[in-house]
């Protein structure tokens, strides 16, 4: 498996996606202040982590095992961060 590096989503994780605030609004956060290609950029992993495109120990790094235990897969998880990022309004 080709995976990408995934460093949008590391950044992401890492400076928005802390322990205790909600996915969706962390994903929010991001949409507010970053600009539209970094924004474009996050989207693009995400949608290929939804495809599955990814190495188990590297999201278990970068997402931790938590959000794949709350959405029943890292790409359950990425399904519904891209609804999040679809249903934004600024």
């Amino acid at each position: 498996m080709n995976s990408p590096g995934y460093r949008r989503l590391a950044t992401w994780a890492r400076e928005y996606g802390k322990a205790g605030a909600p996915d969706q609004r962390a994903l929010q956060d991001f949409m507010e202040v970053e600009t539209n290609e970094t924004i474009t950029a996050l989207r693009a992993e995400i949608v290929a982590l939804s495809h599955g495109n990814f190495l188990e120990r590297t999201m278990d790094g970068i997402l931790g095992k938590g959000r794949k235990l709350k959405h029943g897969s890292y790409e359950g998880w990425a399904k519904m961060a891209l609804l999040w990022m679809s249903e934004y309004k600024p």
